[in-house]
């Protein structure tokens, strides 16, 4: 057993063009109830999950004289949902319910709710949703807020598969159309198309990565890749934002954002956030040095998941 964790949520008229959730001047907070999602839950056996966590240079955690994280206080911004599927169990969750959860895990890396505008540095926006839930294979995002794009993403479009180099899509279109096969074409197309939900999940660096290395090592993590970008997957988005100056000055500086997924076939949406989200609190505030993929096969009420490497973490 546990208690749930106040919740504080801001929510607002919309000061900045470019935001879509709804912010507020005034802080409710919520006093936890009972919790709607099975504590003891595990994900489908052999599911792959995937975070990737980045920093900003303007940001850095402090720690205490017993090397544990500083407290930093924090308030919930309401994101939104994307992609839900008719019939799925996600569509029927309130965002309240998800805020629990993460609130848990977030306390487990001493982020705690504020209790008041005066004490939050921190605006955490939660995104939710599912991908690949149309033809093109790509996942739509809430209007007026970019959240495909990740941090850590290098600042190109394209990626020319005849040498590795780096370059822009329309000088891949224009100089090398005309030598490539049927086979490189097609396997391009399928590369772009899945470019919108590689971003959204923070897989689009890796990918890139592995597109630009050679080897049948690196051939067969890029398959991987691709495959699980081609899959549905249930995502959840956290972007933490200087919360101070969102409030006096209406300005949205992010300082840190994780990302995680997992398949959403032979899961339901309630029962593995739990299990994913305490495996990305590891990274939350932190720079997880790339996509992170493992194998979740615990419980979510272990104290420590056991989990399968299906590629080593740099330290």
């Amino acid at each position: 057993m546990w208690l749930a964790p106040r919740i504080t949520i801001m929510k607002t008229n919309s000061f900045l063009s470019g935001l879509s959730a709804r912010l507020s001047v005034g802080m409710a907070v919520v006093c936890g109830s009972v919790l709607i999602f099975t504590p003891a839950v595990r994900a489908a056996k052999g599911d792959a999950s995937a975070v990737l966590s980045s920093v900003s240079t303007d940001y850095a955690r402090m720690k205490q004289a017993d090397g544990k994280f500083a407290p930093e206080y924090y308030s919930f911004g309401e994101g939104g949902l994307s992609g839900a599927m008719k019939g799925d169990d996600i569509s029927n969750l309130k965002f309240l319910d998800l805020a629990r959860v993460f609130a848990r895990t977030l306390m487990e890396q001493n982020y705690l709710p504020a209790g008041n505008a005066n004490e939050a540095k921190l605006l955490i926006m939660v995104y939710w949703g599912t991908t690949n839930v149309d033809a093109t294979g790509s996942a739509s995002a809430n209007p007026g807020l970019s959240i495909t794009t990740e941090m850590s993403a290098p600042a190109f479009v394209g990626v020319d598969s005849t040498n590795g180099s780096i370059v822009t899509q329309s000088r891949v279109t224009a100089d090398h159309n005309s030598s490539m096969s049927v086979a490189e074409i097609e396997e391009g197309k399928r590369v772009r198309a899945l470019e919108p939900t590689a971003r959204l999940l923070g897989y689009y660096t890796a990918l890139t990565e592995v597109s630009n290395a050679a080897g049948g090592l690196q051939n067969t993590r890029r398959e991987e890749l691709l495959h699980e970008l081609e899959q549905q997957r249930y995502f959840v988005l956290l972007q933490a934002f200087d919360f101070q100056l969102a409030h006096k000055e209406k300005k949205m500086k992010l300082l840190w954002e994780t990302r995680f997924s997992i398949t959403r076939m032979g899961n339901e949406f309630r029962d593995v956030v739990p299990l994913v989200a305490r495996y990305a609190s590891r990274y939350y505030g932190q720079d997880s040095h790339g996509l992170k993929r493992k194998r979740l096969q615990g419980s979510a009420e272990s104290s420590e998941s056991p989990s399968t490497d299906m590629k080593p973490e740099k330290k």
